[in-house]
Order: structure tokens, then C-alpha cells, then sequence
């Protein structure tokens, strides 16, 4: 039954940690959505325009530091994320965009909705997966989303797509009561640990050297902080007033500057 496996894509999710879910409301996503409600871990927010959705879910993984999802329906709903993406791609934020499909055999049928949507970002994404939730195993089902979710925030963070094709009939026990949670593996991610810096490390490589460092847009970061705090009264730091790092540089060094 669809319900059923719905069910167990849910609970990966949840065993992942993807709480807040940006949901624009569709046909096709509205079985993912059911299965999210009837695991009862989520929090959803309902944006129905696709674009604003997408943007909104970026705002609050860039908060958070986690992946948020944005969940939508299939065909020419899913290219509306590709701002949203691109900021992702280039803010390195990590993002999960979740789309419903149709099966392979109902692609290219001459319709805006059956367009391709297995790698639609390309590059711009950081990982793809794509299955069909009603025959695709399940170990490769939970193996397929764990790497994909892990992708998104490992090495350097971005967006990832996770496309699920929905064969008929789709709304099979949409309705039905959650029995009990299915068992799923746990996803184990080991973050990458980054070496304290030591001022041992910096100022042998500075010593007769003319330097002068521009921090550009960034979001909070603990690690940079700590590298300019310890830099700051050896080189002059300019700091973007995107960058979340202005107590590091020179006060309105751009006034002076250009005056």
C-alpha cells in the first residue's frame, strides 16, 4: 500500500531530523503530505505560492543551520524553486526540496505537468535521489534519502532535491490511522570537527607581508569569528555589512574609502 510506504519516508525523515516542512499545496503531494500529518512529528507551514515556499524554507534553514524542507506537487511547481536553489547553491544553505512526480511512463506527455523533474537543479544541487515510492525498495529507499539529507550539510552545505514519483492510485489509504511508527535504520552523521586555531598557526604568515582581508556574505560563524578576533590588531579587516561580522573589521571603512 502507498500509505504504508509514505509512511516509512516519513519516518526516515523524522530519524533525520527535517522538522519544519514548507508545504505548497498540490494533487499529486497531497498523499506525502497526509503521511507527514499522520506521523505527527512535523511542523508544517502551508505557503501556496511555490516560489515564496521555497524562499521561506531557505530563511529558515539559514536560521537554524539544518535542513528545512519545502514539499511540492508535481510538473511546472517544482521549477519554481530554482531561485530559491540558486541562493541556496551560492549562500551554501542547507536545503531540502521534496517534490511528488508522476510515474516514468507518464513523463513527456505534451502537458506543463509531466515535464522532466529527476535532476531538474543539476549542479545546483549538492545531491539527487530520486525513486518511486511504491516499488523501490526499502533499503534503498532509506539509504537513498540518509545520503542525500547528508549531502546537504556535510563538507560544504547546499541544497539537495529528493524527487518521488507516485504511482496509482495515489490517495490509497490516504485516510487510514497511523498504527505504529515504522522501524527505520538511524541516520548516523558524523559532522566534520574543525582544529582550534592558535595564534601559532596565523602570524608566521604574516611577517613582512602587506596583507588586507574583505569578509564577504556570510552567515553566522563561530570558527570565523574566533580567526578575526585574533587577527583584527595585526591587519586591517574590512567587513561586508553582510557578512555577520562587523565587531571584527574597521568601523564604516567603506565611507572612508570612497569619500
Amino acid at each position: 500500500m502507498l500509505a504504508a510506504r509514505l509512511d516509512y519516508i516519513a519516518a526516515l525523515f523524522h530519524e533525520a531530523g527535517i522538522s519544519h516542512w514548507f508545504i505548497s499545496p498540490g494533487s499529486r503531494n497531497a498523499p506525502i503530505v497526509a503521511a507527514l500529518i499522520r506521523n505527527g512529528n512535523f511542523t508544517l507551514h502551508s505557503i501556496p505560492d511555490e516560489r515564496s515556499a521555497a524562499f521561506a524554507a531557505m530563511g529558515f534553514a539559514l536560521k537554524d543551520r539544518h535542513p528545512a524542507a519545502f514539499l511540492c506537487t508535481s510538473g511546472s511547481a517544482l521549477a519554481n524553486a530554482y531561485p530559491a536553489v540558486l541562493e541556496a547553491y551560492y549562500q551554501r544553505v542547507p536545503l531540502l526540496i521534496v517534490s511528488a512526480d508522476r510515474p516514468e511512463d507518464r513523463i513527456d506527455q505534451w502537458d506543463g505537468q509531466t515535464i522532466r523533474q529527476q535532476n531538474l537543479f543539476g549542479t545546483y544541487a549538492r545531491a539527487h535521489f530520486h525513486c518511486n515510492a511504491r516499488e523501490t525498495e526499502l533499503p534503498l529507499l532509506s539509504k537513498g534519502v540518509y545520503d542525500t539529507l547528508a549531502a546537504s550539510v556535510q563538507g560544504i552545505p547546499g541544497p539537495v532535491h529528493i524527487n518521488m514519483a507516485l504511482s496509482e492510485p495515489i490517495y490509497e489509504g490516504i485516510d487510514r490511522p497511523l498504527s505504529e511508527p515504522p522501524h527505520v535504520p538511524p541516520f548516523v552523521f558524523k559532522g566534520h570537527s574543525f582544529p582550534p586555531v592558535l595564534d601559532a598557526d596565523i602570524f608566521p604568515n604574516l611577517a613582512g607581508k602587506k596583507i588586507a582581508l574583505l569578509i564577504g556574505q556570510h552567515t553566522e560563524s563561530p570558527i570565523l569569528s574566533d580567526v578575526l578576533l585574533r587577527l583584527q590588531a595585526h591587519i586591517p579587516i574590512f567587513c561586508d555589512v553582510s557578512s555577520q561580522q562587523l565587531p571584527y573589521g574597521l568601523p564604516s571603512w567603506d565611507w572612508h574609502l570612497f569619500r
